[in-house]
């Protein structure tokens, strides 16, 4: 057993310093990385725009034998969504992909959140307290943090990472992948409402209300999770897309472009939860239907009623999502470029 063991490590080092070499004398790169196959078309629209823009991107996933090779051993640069990896196969130069509320009031806790409420969910890799040290562990490594929302650079600055504003926006490349999928056409929308997330007592509330109103309702969580092109074709047979916040924290009551991305980029309907009053967005306010938290179900047999109205008021939110807040207008490739081709010197 211990040969076998030995000899498994000797071929991974072995195989580890044929990459490193071969990494050297290839043109540099960029790898996208995502673990979680919640953000794979994320990581996937950003390598396209990374690609669009001349610099040469591919996907890493997973945290299989062949990825870890690639994160130990190649010197090029690494753009990550770094949820859940484990601090030590954290590649040597990467950007760190923010996408979670670090200004949540329990963020900075040392026990984990709802562990007391509800025993029968798992527990969510932020609702951890050791996995959320190793979060910003990972942030301090880092050489630059991107943050999903201004408020995120707070963060950075307690990293003392250089930060950029990256928001989970429109693509090109999702309006691609829906086409694909749906071969051009909508499919009939036999679905009223739609919710996807991590469930939690605030948001069943309301969806116990609208189930109870006799609306025609699908809620994917993590007790049924459904993921990937499955998730897209159920999206798009939906007439509502329903975003609600999980906790009663308003801290967290920002615009959750990290679910409906996707949506907004592709003229489908999304009726989201009224932001915090502490919350600065008038463009989101302005562009996205919004709804009180105790006025869900009038809502959504509102807009139920007039398909004219979903309609218009998709266009309206497509356009302004692909105007303002397109990826390729945030993302800084001249900075991607620069610490690309300084592969290796940094240490």
């Amino acid at each position: 057993m211990a040969l076998c063991k030995d000899l498994k490590l000797a071929s991974f080092l072995l195989t580890s310093f044929v990459i490193r070499v071969w990494s050297w004398v290839r043109p540099p790169r960029v790898f996208v990385f995502y673990l979680d196959p919640a953000l794979g078309r994320k990581g996937e629209a950003v390598a396209y725009e990374f690609n669009q823009h001349g610099i040469p991107a591919q996907i890493a996933s997973s945290l299989s034998r062949s990825t870890r090779l690639l994160l130990k051993s190649t010197s090029d640069l690494w753009v990550g969504l770094w949820n859940s990896v484990p601090v030590e196969l954290l590649p040597k130069n990467y950007v760190f992909w923010n996408g979670e509320p670090t200004n949540h009031a329990a963020w900075n806790d040392k026990h984990d959140w709802e562990k007391d409420t509800d025993e029968a969910a798992p527990v969510r890799w932020h609702e951890s307290a050791l996995q959320r040290r190793n979060w910003e562990m990972a942030a301090q490594y880092s050489i630059a943090i991107w943050g999903y929302t201004p408020e995120t650079c707070d963060f950075a600055v307690q990293a003392k990472k250089p930060f950029t504003w990256v928001p989970f926006g429109y693509s090109p490349y999702y309006e691609q992948v829906f086409g694909e999928m749906t071969g051009g056409h909508r499919p009939d929308q036999d679905i009223d409402v739609l919710f996807f997330g991590w469930m939690t007592a605030r948001r069943k509330r309301l969806l116990d209300q609208l189930q109870q109103s006799g609306v025609k309702c699908m809620f994917i969580s993590q007790h049924h999770p459904v993921r990937g092109v499955e998730l897209e074709r159920l999206i798009a047979r939906s007439k509502i897309i329903l975003g609600i916040f999980g906790y009663e924290d308003t801290q967290t009551h920002v615009p959750d472009l990290a679910r409906f991305d996707y949506i907004l980029s592709n003229r489908l309907f999304l009726l989201h939860e009224k932001l915090s009053s502490a919350v600065h967005d008038p463009d989101f306010v302005a562009n996205i239907p919004l709804f009180e938290y105790d006025c869900v179900v009038r809502e959504c047999l509102h807009y139920l009623s007039n398909k004219e109205l979903r309609d218009q008021r998709a266009q309206q939110a497509y356009v302004w999502f692909k105007e303002s807040r397109a990826l390729a207008k945030f993302i800084p490739f001249d900075e991607v470029r620069r610490l690309y081709r300084r592969r290796g010197i940094l240490s």
